[in-house]
């Protein structure tokens, strides 16, 4: 089996990771009462958003600059996918019930996060350049990392009342999403152009953002507001 045949396979192992997000959700939010599922859920919503923000602003947005990008290009971009996605929002809200909105941020979180996961594999596959070793290195880093991703998409998803299979799906397909990028680098020798993955990392650095300070940390916040078991807000 050549180098570049490993680097392809452990991408797809990292990939796979992403998929134990779903079983790991289920398990924080089913069985006991129903104050004790929503209670859960706020806290798997707020761990959820605070992740996203950290990714965004650790990874994503340094990411960006590292690649060529100026940081004044890099903060115009990321300011217009904020205030698109928020703009945007406003004004399907007006069409829309509450529940609606939030299956909506719910589908924008797995898109964006799948999005995100596309140039994952072929940074997998691209890395066995620098020898298989640091494939492996970059695998194994990128696993441990899609975990709490496919939570972030399990668990926003059933809170927005979604299926539980449909969750399942939506992990499925952020899954296959590092699996194709991982794939397509491999057999073609393609990868995008640095500049456009670096306007896609930074649109999907602003759509976490967003929908992490729209939707998810004041929907668990007005959750726990309302639960008496809890005395940080007493």
């Amino acid at each position: 089996m050549l180098e570049r045949d490993i680097a392809l396979l452990v991408a797809l192992v990292a990939a796979a990771f992403t998929l134990i997000g779903y079983p790991l959700s289920r398990r924080f939010t089913s069985g006991g009462d129903v104050e004790r599922r929503n209670r859960a859920t706020a806290w798997a919503m707020l761990a959820s958003g605070v992740a996203m923000i950290l990714v965004a602003a650790v990874e994503l947005v340094p990411s960006a600059i590292f690649s060529g990008f100026s940081t004044l290009e890099a903060v115009a971009w990321l300011l217009a996918g904020l205030l698109g996605y928020i703009i945007f929002d406003k004004v399907v809200d007006k069409f829309a019930s509450s529940e609606a909105r939030f299956k909506r941020s719910a589908l924008t979180v797995a898109i964006a996060l799948t999005l995100h996961n596309l140039p994952e594999g072929a940074a997998i596959v691209a890395s066995e350049f620098a020898g298989v070793e640091s494939a492996v290195a970059t695998a194994a880093s990128l696993a441990l990392h899609n975990i709490p991703e496919g939570v972030a998409i399990a668990l926003v998803a059933l809170a927005a009342g979604f299926k539980p299979s449909m969750s399942a799906l939506l992990v499925l397909v952020s899954a296959l999403a590092e699996a194709s990028g991982a794939f397509a680098f491999w057999a073609f020798n393609f990868e995008p152009d640095q500049r456009t993955t670096s306007i896609v990392v930074l649109v999907v650095a602003a759509l976490m953002l967003a929908i992490s300070l729209v939707e998810l940390l004041p929907r668990a916040f007005r959750t726990l507001a309302r639960d008496e078991m809890q005395t940080f807000n007493k």
